[in-house]
Formats: C-alpha cells, sequence, structure tokens
C-alpha cells in the first residue's frame, strides 16, 4: 500500500468512527418530562407540607410516550429551594 492509499484508507475510517460516535450519542432516549397543558396549578397544603396540583386537560410528553392524568400533584423533597 501507497502512502496514498494509506491516507485514503485512514480517512475513511476516521469519518465512519465520527459518524458511528455521532450516531450513537443522537440515539439516547430523551428522558426529559414535558408538560404540554393543564388548564391550572393549584397551590395546596398535603399534611403540612406545600404541593401543587395541575387541573383540567393535563398532558405530558416523555419521548413518544403521552400521558394525561387525572390530578397530578407535585410535593417537593424536604429542603428543596422554592422555584422561582
Amino acid at each position: 500500500m501507497n502512502k496514498s492509499e494509506r491516507m485514503s484508507w485512514y480517512l475513511l475510517r476516521s469519518v465512519l468512527l465520527v459518524l458511528l460516535l455521532r450516531s450513537s450519542t443522537s440515539a439516547q432516549p430523551d428522558k426529559r418530562i414535558i408538560l404540554d397543558h393543564a388548564d391550572s396549578l393549584v397551590g395546596l397544603m398535603i399534611n403540612g407540607e406545600q404541593a401543587q396540583q395541575l387541573i383540567g386537560n393535563v398532558q405530558f410528553t416523555q419521548g413518544s410516550v403521552v400521558v394525561s392524568p387525572t390530578t397530578p400533584r407535585f410535593v417537593p423533597p424536604i429542603g428543596a429551594a422554592p422555584a422561582g
């Protein structure tokens, strides 16, 4: 194999490696849970802890999964800083 053929082979291997790495990182599933819609957000107390409840036409998505719970609630962990 002459110098030109070695350089071509090296370049081809490099391009294939970059494409392989790029495709493997883009195949990672999106783990974010996205709130698509809710009619209202209400603050409330549950067992002395502040909580938030979404009401009406609630819809979340995570990747291709769509969830429509009836009354989802969020109770922040103890010691968590308030949002905002």
